[in-house]
């Protein structure tokens, strides 16, 4: 939901968010709800980059909810983009590209989830082998049978034919060279990969 992004201190830690702050949501989404956008599949589609209050890189959020966060305060625009802009029936808005939370919120950092589609994600949904990108599954570079690992640096994507060939080998015993060696991706690497396009104001917090 709008308040997973939102800053200690506007939530009621002993229930549900107050009526008000409810209200105020309600009032901002309204806006864009209701209001008509310039460009909507476009300007819902595109993620905004999170900041939080040191101005590192925490998250990715949808224009919506970085628009909420804008309107009530609860963030500041760091950049804005230059592709679209909000519009409702008497205003019209920057679409922001970076927001900023205005209070510094602890994010306890667990690293990226170690999944099949995590893996598939920062491998660029290609095997690693051979750069198909049809019948796509999991491989362990050192095979199970053989002591080998389910974890970043084990495991890659690989296309059915070519985990066939390789079997219970390594690649190196099967012919086959990996393309990218697996490794464990950073936060800001992993958020250039769920966000797809990235706008060109990001990279001076994702590098």
């Amino acid at each position: 939901n709008s308040s997973s992004n939102i800053p200690r201190g506007t939530r009621n830690t002993r229930g549900p968010l107050n009526l008000s702050f409810r209200l105020s949501c309600l009032n901002a989404k309204k806006l864009l709800a209701f209001g008509g956008l310039s460009d909507p599949p476009a300007c819902m589609d595109q993620k905004v980059l999170v900041l939080n209050g040191d101005y590192t890189a925490i998250t990715l959020c949808s224009v919506q909810k970085a628009f909420v966060l804008l309107f009530l305060d609860k963030a500041e625009m760091v950049a804005k983009s230059e592709h679209g802009t909000l519009r409702t029936v008497s205003h019209a808005y920057p679409k922001p590209s970076i927001i900023r939370l205005q209070r510094y919120v602890r994010v306890p950092y667990k690293g990226i989830a170690l999944s099949r589609h995590n893996i598939f994600k920062r491998d660029h949904f290609e095997c690693q082998y051979c750069g198909s990108v049809k019948n796509l599954t999991l491989d362990h570079v050192v095979p199970r049978s053989r002591g080998g690992e389910s974890s970043w640096t084990n495991l890659l994507t690989a296309c059915a034919r070519c985990n066939h060939a390789k079997g219970h080998h390594t690649p190196s015993e099967a012919g086959l060279t990996i393309r990218q060696q697996p490794k464990k991706p950073t936060l800001a690497g992993f958020l250039k990969l769920s966000a797809g396009t990235i706008d060109q104001n990001w990279h001076a917090y994702l590098n």
